[in-house]
């Protein structure tokens, strides 16, 4: 029984001293841990997942008040602009004749502005005159340009600005545009655009083309319904927009037959086979193209004649490849019958043409 006893109290003992071993361990291995941690930021080092957690810290920060500021410019620009155009109003009062290509406008616009209700100054309000400049020649797409005009106003109820625009280089059927004034690299371009056109005023520019009395050629290919070439001399479609650009104007112009070279999509051959042609004529250009049915346009009447007219202008003068286009253009018409259906695309194209080459 005594023996008993020794060996418990021998074994309790030692538990308690092994307890106690660990218990000094872990609390040793923390106050280690946390002597390391206070060392590295005494010595300006810190914990790799310390620093990580600060840079994500700062990072959020940065990004937040990135945000702000954009958004505070925003509204700023905004806001400002939105005060100088708070009930202004634009309006063209006068528009001058159309011209012709090189050469410049008789008289100018006439822009009348009416000042805002807040109170700003029309004499801090500019207003841009945007209008057509040059051609895209393969697709047609006209490019515009922008002139910028401080008001100069003789009231502070309302005032007008005149604008002449720069001599022509190209003819054009189009449209001169004037609003409200804005930086175009404003980052809140887009709702501040949309603004300046609530308060837009628009008129035609019309610039006709200097060929009128150049003297030249009309040779159109009339395809039929199976998309197979008429035979030579059929002059219909040719003939009809021969008449349409008489009827606008032009002079010394006649039709020929290039049927064969149309037919063959070669323009490169066209334009020597032409050249050859009228080496000893005083013929400027060559208007050719392609008359055919249109499969993809549906009528409300199913019996309506739908047609395609394709035609380019070339240049028989041009001293540079870069010069031999003039002018392309694609129209789709229709009539009751095919009569029909070619007087009413010659008269769109002609009007391509009269404004465009």
């Amino acid at each position: 029984m005594k023996l008993t006893n020794q060996i418990s109290k021998i074994l309790v003992t030692t538990a308690c001293a092994i307890s106690f071993s660990c218990a000094t361990t872990s609390v040793s291995d923390a106050d280690s841990s946390q002597k390391a941690e206070n060392t590295a930021v005494e010595s300006g080092t810190e914990s790799p997942s310390t620093t990580a957690t600060n840079e994500q810290k700062e990072s959020a920060e940065q990004t937040s008040a990135a945000d702000e500021a954009e958004s505070a410019e925003k509204n700023s620009n905004y806001k400002v602009f939105l005060e100088k155009t708070d009930g202004l109003a634009l309006e063209v009062t006068e528009v001058p004749k159309e011209t012709t290509k090189l050469k410049p406008f008789l008289t100018p616009y006439a822009v009348r502005i009416t000042k805002n209700a807040n109170g700003i100054p029309l004499s801090e309000v500019k207003i841009d005159a945007t209008y057509p400049s040059s051609r895209n020649i393969e697709t047609g797409e006209i490019v515009y340009a922008t002139e910028t005009i401080q008001i100069d106003a003789k009231t502070e109820t309302e005032g007008t600005i005149d604008f002449m625009p720069p001599t022509p280089q190209i003819s054009v059927n189009g449209m001169v545009t004037f609003s409200p004034h804005f930086d175009k690299d404003t980052r809140d371009f887009e709702k501040i655009s949309e603004e300046a056109e609530k308060h837009s005023a628009t008129a035609e520019f019309k610039v006709r083309t200097n060929l009128k009395s150049a003297g030249g050629v009309v040779s159109i290919l009339d395809l039929d319904k199976d998309g197979k070439a008429q035979k030579s001399g059929n002059l219909k479609s040719s003939s009809s927009l021969l008449m349409k650009i008489y009827g606008a104007g032009f002079r010394n112009v006649g039709n020929d037959d290039f049927s064969k070279e149309i037919a063959e999509g070669d323009e490169g051959k066209l334009y020597k086979t032409a050249l050859a042609k009228y080496k000893d004529a005083s013929f400027t250009f060559l208007i050719y193209g392609v008359y055919k049915y249109d499969a993809e346009t549906v009528s409300e009447n199913p019996t309506d004649v739908n047609l395609l007219g394709e035609v380019s202008c070339l240049n028989l003068k041009a001293g540079a490849d870069a010069d031999k286009v003039l002018f392309r253009s694609t129209q789709k018409a229709s009539g009751k019958n095919l009569t029909e259906a070619i007087e009413a695309l010659s008269k769109k194209l002609s009007e391509d043409i009269i404004y465009g080459m």
